[in-house]
């Protein structure tokens, strides 16, 4: 089974959220295309073009994603409701594009450059897939018990009959210092200035430290935080304060500790795939504010009983699967 490192929280949060949205699972995904997009998603696409073409100008930047991502919007609007939106309806994502551009024309106004000096780019949008020590298990695609046999030809054990669960995680980029070291490089937005002790106890920081450490591709020191503020300067603000950026370590205890604790889950959340019994919902005493509305909506129709398949239907989609969980045919021997 391979696994994300976001859906890792979903299942903690919630095994029914993680039933409804894991690639593993049901994989849904509204219908009807949100048009009001969250800030970070285009600071994120704008400051990795910036990433790649440095000389250009952190504005323009954000100025071409902005409009990719209006395009967009309207065509998938159109795609599924056949008319194109109405312009009230894309008043939220053309607010919150102007705070990009803004944010970003701030960035670069007050750091000149998209990496702290000494860093440099090794790579951008880096996904890794590694293999979670401690899950090892019988090959569920080849290797039948009663039988006993296991296909010589098949990807997911190399014919070994064995295999284990797999961590997939995306990293905004990684850099190298000046001596030579690796680091994750994490670009957030925030609305509430971050706190030392939550990003050094951040679960997404550990994982992608404990990836690209077992990755082999050399020493790995941390995560570089680059963090923006999601506010423009003001007569009571200075451009100083819009701007986090925090380099954080994980001992070899922490990442350790982290790989144990991995390993339970991801057999926790295998058993789950495999045993419907094992899913539940956990209705939070402070509301499930954390949930979209339509899966709020489905998850309490399911829960009295109603006619939530007919609601399924006219509100959800399937995600994308990514390329690697689309099964192979192991029967052809060539």
């Amino acid at each position: 089974m391979i696994i994300s490192v976001t859906e890792r929280g979903t299942f903690r949060r919630c095994h029914q959220l993680w039933n409804y949205t894991s690639r593993n699972r049901q994989a849904l995904t509204p219908l009807r295309v949100p048009t009001a997009l969250n800030v970070g998603t285009m600071v994120h696409k704008a400051g990795e073009q910036w990433l790649l073409n440095p000389e250009s100008s952190a504005a323009d930047q954000a100025l071409s994603v902005i409009n990719d991502t209006i395009d967009t919007a309207k065509k998938q609007y159109r795609a599924v409701i056949g008319a194109d939106p109405h312009p009230e309806e894309l008043e939220g994502l053309l607010d919150q594009g102007s705070l990009v551009h803004i944010m970003l024309k701030n960035y670069q106004e007050y750091y000149g450059a998209p990496l702290p000096e000494g860093y440099t780019l090794v790579q951008t949008e880096q996904t890794m897939l590694l293999p979670i020590p401690g899950t090892e298990h019988t090959c569920e695609v080849c290797h039948y018990s009663e039988l006993h046999f296991t296909n010589a030809n098949c990807k997911g054990c190399n014919g070994q009959g064995t295999t284990c669960h797999y961590l997939e995680a995306t990293l905004d980029a990684v850099l190298r210092d000046a001596y030579g070291d690796l680091w994750v490089y994490e670009r957030k937005t925030y609305g509430k200035k971050p706190v030392l002790e939550w990003l050094q106890n951040n679960d997404q920081f550990r994982a992608y430290t404990w990836v690209l450490s077992n990755a082999g591709l050399g020493p790995v020191r941390g995560v570089l935080y680059d963090g923006l503020w999601k506010r423009d300067v003001a007569p009571k603000r200075s451009l100083d304060q819009l701007f986090t950026r925090m380099s954080i370590n994980y001992s070899n205890a922490e990442l350790r500790s982290f790989e144990r604790e991995l390993a339970r889950e991801a057999i926790a959340m295998a058993r789950a795939n495999a045993d419907p019994l094992e899913i539940y919902r956990n209705f939070r005493w402070d509301g499930c504010w954390d949930c979209s509305p339509p899966i709020r909506t489905l998850c309490v129709m399911e829960y009295k009983e109603e006619d939530a398949e007919f609601y399924k239907q006219q509100t959800f989609t399937t995600r994308e699967a990514a390329p690697w969980l689309i099964e192979e045919d192991i029967s052809d021997t060539e």
